[in-house]
């Protein structure tokens, strides 16, 4: 069974991720640098940096899951702009998008109602073909 992290340890862990530098959290927690570096070599303290470092990352994916669909929504309704170049963009935007969407997501977007005018349409219509001459020039047979 591992060892459990030491009550300092701890705390600098808990500096660290609640937005302190190394520098800063070993500073308050008052931890010599060089036992600091012991503590990197330590499987321990690996393990549970890592741990830590897992539930950022969990937590982040969750915010952007959350955003997406407020972003995409956005993006729809500046896709009916009137100034053509941000309807352009935002058009371009929304295809950008298909990659960052997985199937799950996918398709829990498309069961959101959404209304797009004939105007919407119609951009995101000019942009696809537009793109698509792009590509055809791009690769002439």
């Amino acid at each position: 069974m591992a060892k459990a992290l030491t009550k300092a340890q701890k705390n600098v862990l808990k500096e660290m991720f609640s937005g302190k530098t190394e520098t800063e959290a070993l500073a308050s927690v008052k931890i010599s640098s060089g036992l600091y570096r012991k503590w990197l070599r330590s499987k321990e303290w690996k393990e549970a940096f890592e741990e830590r470092m897992e539930g950022c990352r969990r937590q982040a994916q969750l915010i952007l899951s959350n955003f997406l669909v407020y972003a995409a929504t956005k993006l729809i309704n500046l896709a009916g702009c009137d100034k053509e170049p941000v309807a352009r963009q935002a058009c371009l935007d929304i295809l950008e998008m298909k990659p960052l969407v997985g199937e799950k997501t996918q398709n829990t977007i498309e069961e959101i109602p959404t209304k797009m005018s004939e105007k919407t349409a119609e951009t995101i219509m000019r942009v696809l073909a537009d793109r698509k001459e792009q590509v055809s020039e791009m690769n002439p047979k």
